[in-house]
């Protein structure tokens, strides 16, 4: 009927409104840096003299909580490599060469990278009994002996690494890509202190917004392969099953830190800043 028609377009019509509705920031402190970039850079290159302090102190201090989350995720990352990934993957191949040894009796080889490996058709299944129980504990506990399981722990692992990728990407693309290249900061006149619409940035904005955005891309990655690498080398499964929990820790002090150190106001100051979606109608570059 035409009444069915008419609300199926007008359902349509909402569906087309949603996809250009503009888009608020990650609430991280890589969030909290863009906003303070954004709108501090404005009103100071403005030549705005009320508060002039007060922004550059806010835009300082994202700068330093920028670097505060990545100082404290690269040092979490390297020491687990030091202290643990290197220690987990030598007492696993440690594990395993016993266990080459006592089941391959005077048939073993060298690789070319130092390991000893039985020789294939002399594997003497019988010594599996008289083999030492904390031995066949550990043998029974490595990862590599569960496939499923551990494929699945790594799964979710890298899931959950590839959540945060999105997340960088999609907001990179609509800030750097979709988000028009200016000449010169927005107008004043067209800003809200409290509510800021991103239309146009220039290029030097959207340089240090691709350096803060390639920080946090790339600590990631990081956690991705140090984490697989650790949770592969985990002897024991209770224990893999603890460290990938340990590991997601590290994923959200950036959230962490947004949430203790970053002001009320600065909060609702970087949810209130929104950039444009990947989708959305034709505007009038601002030049």
């Amino acid at each position: 009927s035409r009444d069915e028609e008419e609300e199926i377009e007008s359902l349509l019509d909402e569906r087309e409104d949603l996809q250009h509705d503009l888009e608020s920031l990650d609430e991280t402190t890589y969030g909290f840096a863009i906003t303070s970039l954004v709108r501090d850079s404005v009103w100071v290159v403005a030549g705005q003299t009320e508060a002039t302090c007060i922004r550059m102190g806010r835009l300082a201090t994202s700068f330093i909580l920028i670097f505060m989350t990545s100082a404290l995720q690269l040092y979490v990352l390297y020491q687990v490599a030091r202290l643990l990934c290197g220690h987990a993957v030598e007492e696993m191949r440690a594990t395993y060469v016993a266990y080459e040894e006592h089941m391959y009796p005077d048939h073993t080889e060298v690789t070319a990278k130092g390991y000893v490996r039985g020789i294939v058709g002399h594997i003497e299944f019988d010594l599996w009994e008289t083999m030492d129980e904390q031995l066949r504990e550990d043998i029974c506990n490595i990862p590599l002996a569960h496939p499923w399981f551990l494929s699945t722990i790594l799964l979710i692992w890298t899931l959950t690494c590839l959540k945060d990728v999105r997340r960088v990407l999609n907001q990179a693309v609509k800030i750097l890509y979709v988000t028009p290249t200016v000449n010169s900061l927005v107008d004043l006149d067209s800003w809200d202190e409290h509510k800021v619409e991103i239309v146009g940035l220039t290029w030097h904005l959207k340089a240090a917004i691709f350096g803060i955005m390639t920080v946090r891309g790339l600590t990631i990655w990081g956690l991705l392969w140090l984490g697989c690498r650790w949770l592969t080398a985990t002897v024991g499964l209770d224990e893999m099953f603890l460290n990938g929990l340990a590991l997601e820790f590290v994923l959200v002090l950036q959230e962490l830190l947004y949430a203790v150190l970053v002001p009320h106001r600065h909060q609702i100051a970087t949810m209130n800043t929104l950039i444009l979606p990947l989708s959305h109608p034709g505007k009038e570059k601002i030049h």
